[in-house]
């Protein structure tokens, strides 16, 4: 069985994510894509059974409940993207014979931020085990280790039963969904990574896909295609793709 599950944060500081294999001045995603969510919910999940950085292969541990988090979506009401000064450590960068000059060890950067409005952030997961859900309960932190998050609540139910329409509807979210479920009217096209295995190792050609994502403070209207669904949870209007209806991932 399946459950969407709603969890409601305030995060006060604003999030980064930068895009993958970018330095910190570069361009950061004004929601966290799906795979920091499933990061974020990792990594309470895992707290207390192992403390390893990686697993075999090198891949991050928060590919133990991959396969329980066939989807994970993000909104707010509105964000906005702005710049903070800060200190780099860029010693790992410098050739060898620099790394014991500690006046190189740092250098000033402009670190790219997402703020939303009322720092609230709504974080939607679709799991198939409902023991996961508990650990929603636990997320301290989306993206870089700053991005200090607090959990108000957290929603759940049975996926089946928050289905308002399959195939054919119109809707209003601010929740980002992939590009090919729905057309839009509003909302920009945004390439995110996918919920992949490959995504949380080392690689250097991270799997992508296009997302609708909102423009600030307008949520996206649009209507569904035939391989779209519309789910609400609370007053929560938010596209899936249909297959996770179907028992496909």
């Amino acid at each position: 069985m399946k459950y969407a599950v709603l969890v409601k944060l305030r995060a006060p500081g604003g999030i980064t994510v930068n895009y993958p294999l970018a330095p910190v001045p570069s361009p950061h995603y004004p929601l966290p894509p799906p795979t920091t969510l499933v990061g974020a919910l990792a990594y309470p999940f895992l707290r207390l059974r192992e403390a390893k950085e990686t697993v075999e292969g090198s891949f991050s541990p928060a590919v133990k409940i991959l396969d329980m988090v066939p989807y994970a979506s993000a909104g707010t009401d509105g964000w906005v993207r702005t710049r903070e000064v800060e200190r780099i450590f860029q010693l790992m960068y410098q050739r060898k014979d620099r790394w014991n000059d500690m006046s190189l060890a740092y250098s000033v950067g402009a670190r790219g931020l997402s703020r939303f409005a009322d720092d609230k952030l709504y974080v939607l997961y679709i799991v198939t085990e409902k023991s996961l859900i508990d650990y929603a309960y636990g997320i301290v932190r989306i993206g870089k280790k700053e991005g200090i998050v607090s959990v108000e609540d957290v929603c759940y139910e049975e996926l089946e039963k928050t289905v308002k329409y399959k195939e054919m509807g119109t809707f209003e979210t601010f929740f980002y969904f992939p590009k090919d479920i729905a057309v839009v009217q509003r909302g920009q096209v945004i390439s995110m990574p996918k919920l992949v295995k490959e995504n949380f190792g080392t690689t250097v050609s991270p799997v992508m896909e296009d997302y609708i994502v909102n423009n600030g403070f307008e949520p996206i209207i649009g209507e569904l295609k035939t391989n779209g669904a519309l789910i609400k949870i609370e007053d929560f209007e938010i596209p899936i793709p249909r297959m996770l209806l179907e028992g496909k991932t």
